[in-house]
Formats: structure tokens, C-alpha cells, sequence
């Protein structure tokens, strides 16, 4: 599983704490801040349908998002805040439900969905 990440300013993805920064992108100007992306490999989220933490959720593999401001804003913020991290950025996104809890009856493996 890959995750599209910023990487802090002064983090070194190939040390164990990251997450291992799979590809660099490059750069991208934020205003007056250089901010570099990769693609990272993570780990499958845990996820047990029948269990009560995740028995009215579905798992959602994300296919496309998008980015905004208020993505731009808070990836500043979380940068400064965080600089030695490699953060998730966008929140806006379609995707694909590969897990549903045992309690979910609107949703099945398959179908396409949104944030609302």
C-alpha cells in the first residue's frame, strides 16, 4: 500500500521511525515554501468487520483526490509542526470500498464512494 506524502524539511526517509519513502515526486512552491512529495510505502490499515471498533465502517482505497487551500494550509501548518515527518496530504477524494463492518448495509466490497 502506498501513501502520497510531504516530506518535512528535515526528515530522512530512510531512517526507521518514517515511513520509506518509496519514490520522490520532486518539489512543489507553496508561496515562499519549497515543500517535497514522495510516494510511501505504509501498511494495510487493521481492519476487522466484525469487531466493535470497526463493525459500522467501511475501508476505503483511495483512487483519485484533489487538492485545496484549506489542503495547502493545513499541510504548512502540520509541516511546521512536524518537520522531521512525512505527512498524508488531501482530503478530497473518490474511492473504492475494499472492506465493510458487519453492521454496514448501504456499502459493499466494490462500490465507489466520496467524503460528503
Amino acid at each position: 500500500m502506498y501513501m502520497l506524502g510531504a516530506i518535512g524539511p528535515d526528515c530522512d526517509p530512510t531512517i526507521s521511525e518514517n515511513p520509506h519513502v518509496f519514490h520522490a515526486l520532486g518539489e512543489v512552491n507553496f508561496g515562499s515554501v519549497r515543500v517535497q512529495f514522495g510516494v510511501c510505502r505504509v501498511k494495510r490499515p487493521f481492519f476487522e468487520p466484525s469487531s466493535t471498533h470497526d463493525r459500522d465502517y467501511v475501508l476505503v482505497k483511495v483512487k483519485r483526490f484533489s487538492c485545496n487551500y484549506r489542503d495547502k494550509a493545513a499541510l504548512l501548518v502540520n509541516l511546521e509542526q512536524h518537520p522531521s515527518s512525512v505527512l498524508p496530504f488531501g482530503s478530497e477524494f473518490v474511492g473504492e470500498v475494499v472492506d465493510a463492518g458487519s453492521n454496514v448495509t448501504e456499502l459493499s466490497v466494490g462500490d465507489r464512494v466520496m467524503p460528503e
